[in-house]
């Protein structure tokens, strides 16, 4: 008893000089009659193990490895897509940078360009200066997305007309009170059916009946002395490789492209660039239908538009080429497959590009087995069995196997060290949009939303930034109803006016952000760490146990316990950050509460150093017990719940 108090002393001495630190340590031996429930081994290649296009229930494969990520990397790799809606603008990017955020997505379109000077609208080269020299002084660096959005897909002019005899749908011809600056191709109907620039081509222009030929039927009546808008695009939609039309509009995007390097150059800002959001919304301008998309049948295209040859990935390869030629500070992604992960293979990607990012989102329930892919095709499931549940995952669905385009066949070290295109010496892998909708997840009310709002960005977060992207961008900052976004609310930052001192801050951040600031102070003293400290760890749940799901009778289920998260850091030479927490499906929908995990870490000296453990949410100390301690290793008791908590290791 003398011996325990003696330790318990000390125990309570070294707490006072940690912080965030309840501590205490107790024998190695186990109360009597805990259960103890091996997670062996913790890390499992085999988890890797599912063939394309098979799928996994059962199977996590970010539990196939384990690395310790550079806290300076982690640092660098936040960031949020920003859109500015008013008010100063320096200001918010500078609270933005005070809750952790490092890097931000800024959107640059196509139609920002002006062919006819040879470089970005003055109003819009204005705005982007704007941006470039705040993300200078506070040290963010901007990511800029290239794209040509349907809406405005280039340079436009636009005319409104009037429609001047009744044309059914599907009428091939329209009658118009002026056909004057109209163009046969180039010009075209405007908002149509949707934000749309030439949805209807006007293939000829008769002067003297003022008349204008469709590219296809009409798609909905119009009536005489209705306004019809109109444009005239100064690029055509994409055409075969090689012909003149393609030329036009490659030559057009590259000396965009280059516009906007020139002006970060001239700043003397390092900016990196994103070609293309996404091909699900706002794409038929690049898509892989092209100009066909416009007036069906117009052009035969006999390459794959994304792969080499194709229409899109030409107009990339071009992009590269002059970006590695003229500004080879800047880092070019490729941002085609962030809907499809896997359309063109890393290793056919144009040559010198120097990653490509992902939008997987996925963070709305999802039911099964209604929702299981392959649903009729049950041997494309490793278990040849869909279990019934529901889940709904911070990190989305993409680090796990339940469909077969799991972003684990990327990030798996074996796979994201070696393969990369031609010419290039690193390979990136970005997610430049993620975030969560409340009420897709089944959460309503404002404080409940917050509250899933601050789960969602800190796991999403240090998960995905250590399980191998280089960045991650959260969808979005602006204007926000409780129930949609993930920042700060720019309807009040908008009133300010200067940056208000550290102790106001968190009346100006949201929920989620105030525990983002708090998390990335643990990686205080950050630096460059060239070949970070590998670990190995072993787990241990101790006490009940609960399944994700049942199984058919010799089938294995999944456990709570094959969801625990541990992610190393390491700071600098002597101090590592290992954040944990369960990966739970039902985040959503309760806060899972406290449960006993036994890790043991190694190597780490677990004899002469400091140990503490904070939960960034709730801002306090969280009670850990050491096990056991020796030269090689720390064996630690921890609180675990459903969000990141962080283990502070100083040797």
């Amino acid at each position: 008893m003398k011996r325990l108090l003696v330790r318990i002393a000390a125990c309570a001495a070294a707490a006072i000089v940690l912080s965030h630190i309840v501590l205490c340590d107790a024998k190695a031996n186990d109360r009597e009659n805990e259960k103890i429930l091996p997670v062996r081994p913790y890390i499992d290649p085999s988890l890797l193990d599912v063939p394309w296009p098979k799928h996994s229930h059962v199977k996590q494969p970010w539990r196939g490895f384990l690395e310790t990520k550079p806290a300076v990397d982690l640092l660098e790799g936040i960031g949020i897509c920003y859109h500015h809606h008013g008010g100063n603008l320096e200001v918010q990017l500078a609270l933005l940078a005070k809750a952790g955020i490092r890097c931000i997505r800024w959107e640059q379109p196509f139609g920002t360009y002006d062919p006819d000077i040879g470089s970005l609208a003055k109003q819009s080269e204005d705005r982007y200066r704007e941006v470039l020299q705040a993300c200078k002084k506070l040290g963010i660096t901007p990511i800029i997305l290239l794209n040509a959005h349907h809406g405005v897909p280039c340079k436009l002019k636009s005319f409104d007309r009037t429609v001047m005899a009744d044309a059914p749908e599907g009428s091939t011809e329209l009658l118009l009170n002026s056909v004057e600056a109209l163009r046969p191709v180039h010009s075209g109907t405007a908002g149509l059916t949707q934000y749309w620039a030439g949805e209807v081509l006007f293939t000829a222009v008769d002067n003297v009946r003022k008349a204008v030929k469709l590219s296809k039927p009409l798609p909905k009546a119009l009536k005489k002395g209705e306004r019809l808008n109109c444009v005239d695009l100064y690029y055509l939609p994409l055409h075969p490789v090689g012909t003149p039309e393609f030329e036009h509009t490659a030559g057009g995007w590259v000396d965009y492209a280059r516009s906007v390097c020139r002006v970060a150059m001239q700043e003397g800002v390092k900016i990196e660039i994103e070609i293309w959001n996404e091909l699900s919304f706002g794409s038929y301008f690049f898509g892989g239908d092209g100009i066909n998309s416009y007036w069906p049948g117009r052009v035969k295209y006999d390459k794959d538009f994304l792969n080499p040859g194709g229409h899109a990935w030409e107009v990339a390869n071009r992009t590269v080429r002059m970006v590695k030629k003229e500004f080879p500070d800047v880092r070019v992604i490729w941002g085609f497959s962030n809907t499809t992960f896997f359309h063109c293979p890393i290793s056919n990607l144009p040559p010198g590009i120097d990653g490509q990012s992902y939008h997987p989102y996925g963070t709305g329930w999802r039911k099964l087995p209604e929702s299981e892919q392959g649903k009729n095709e049950p041997q494309r499931c490793l278990e040849q069995h869909c279990p019934d549940y529901q889940t709904v995952m911070a990190e989305g669905w993409a680090h796990t196997f339940i469909q077969c385009e799991s972003l684990m066949h990327h990030l798996r070290p074996d796979k994201r060290l070696t393969v990369k295109p031609a010419g290039t010496e690193t390979f990136h892998h970005y997610i430049t949009e993620h975030g969560i909708v409340p009420a897709e997840a089944g959460v309503t009310g404002d404080d409940a939303s917050l509250r899933l709002k601050q789960k969602f960005l800190v796991r999403a977060v240090l998960f995905w930034l250590n399980k191998g992207l280089t960045r991650i961008t959260i969808f979005q900052a602006g204007p926000e109803e409780h129930d949609h976004g993930m920042a700060i609310s720019l309807s009040k930052a908008s009133q300010l006016r200067q940056l208000p001192p550290d102790s106001e801050l968190d009346q100006w951040l949201s929920p989620a952000l105030q525990s983002l600031r708090r998390t990335v102070r643990a990686f205080d003293g950050a630096v460059p760490i060239p070949h970070p400290r590998a670990f190995d760890v072993e787990v241990d749940k101790l006490g009940p146990e609960r399944k994700v799901f049942e199984m058919p009778a010799g089938k294995r289920p999944l456990y709570f316990r094959d969801l625990f998260a541990l992610l190393p850091f390491q700071v600098n030479e002597h101090k590592f950050v290992f954040a944990y927490y369960v990966v739970s499906p039902t985040y959503s929908i309760e806060d899972l509460k406290d449960e006993m995990y036994r890790v043991k870490i190694y190597p780490v000296d677990g004899n002469s150093c400091k140990v503490s453990c904070y939960d960034p949410l709730t801002d306090s100390s969280v009670r850990i017990q050491v096990r056991d301690r020796s030269t090689k290793s720390l064996t630690i008791d921890l609180a675990t719940i459903d969000t990141p908590r962080l283990i502070v290791v100083e040797e």
